[in-house]
């Protein structure tokens, strides 16, 4: 199987931390996937990529995880914001991991055609074929989300968070969107063919938060953040 490594750049910024206000610098964070995409791919275990492929990383499949998990690192001399993610694996409920130790793999069964509705034609073209990890809990697939209950509230001024995706390399594009109460998409996060396309969310805290990440082109495909100052 070809091989396909995709680079994106998260950004988090917050202040206030510790009672000062305070900024976050840059993070010597790597190797956090916001998503794999999707995933003919074989391996020795129910089509799981290779030990060779994942590089040591661990793959997290067909559980709960919080992909993109915030918090505060306060074992230096300053506090500081630092990316992270968490699943529910080896029978611990939001086991916590290195963000450059862990890869997701969104299962070959989670592939959608984009629907005919309009409000969807941000993800492409009606009846293209995309990979959509679900923002409900579903068995045996991949359920990523963000989270920042890990932080509470009081800690960053106006106990909020932003998420940027600042940059993306590979084919395909990665799309994030959530439902709103009108039962429409909201779209929240973009990287594409065009690029410039990046946008920012914002978390407050403490909360978890399960958009839907969408991929429209498979394989095998780490996604990297960078936090930035703001």
């Amino acid at each position: 199987m070809r091989r396909t490594d995709v680079e994106v750049s998260v950004c988090e910024s917050g202040s206030d931390i510790g009672g000062g206000v305070r900024r976050t610098g840059w993070l010597a964070v790597t190797g956090l996937l916001l998503a794999v995409l999707a995933v003919p791919v074989f391996g020795p275990v129910l089509g799981l990529p290779t030990a060779a492929a994942e590089e040591s990383r661990r793959v997290i499949a067909r559980v709960h995880t919080d992909a993109v998990a915030v918090f505060v690192d306060d074992t230096g001399s300053e506090p500081r914001l630092t990316l992270g993610s968490k699943a529910d694996v080896d029978g611990v409920p939001g086991k916590r991991f290195e963000a450059d130790h862990v890869l997701f793999h969104v299962e070959d069964n989670l592939r959608r055609q984009i629907p005919a509705n309009p409000s969807y034609a941000f993800l492409g073209e009606s009846g293209d074929w995309i990979w959509l990890a679900p923002m409900t809990w579903q068995p045996d697939v991949l359920w990523p989300g963000f989270n920042t209950e890990s932080i509470p509230a009081g800690v960053l001024d106006g106990n909020q968070v932003a998420l940027t995706l600042e940059s993306v390399s590979g084919p395909g594009n990665f799309h994030l969107y959530s439902i709103d109460v009108e039962g429409e998409p909201e779209h929240l996060l973009q990287v594409g063919d065009q690029r410039g396309c990046w946008r920012t969310t914002s978390m407050c805290m403490p909360t978890g938060l399960f958009p839907s990440p969408v991929g429209t082109c498979c394989g095998y495909e780490p996604m990297r953040p960078s936090p930035v100052r703001r």
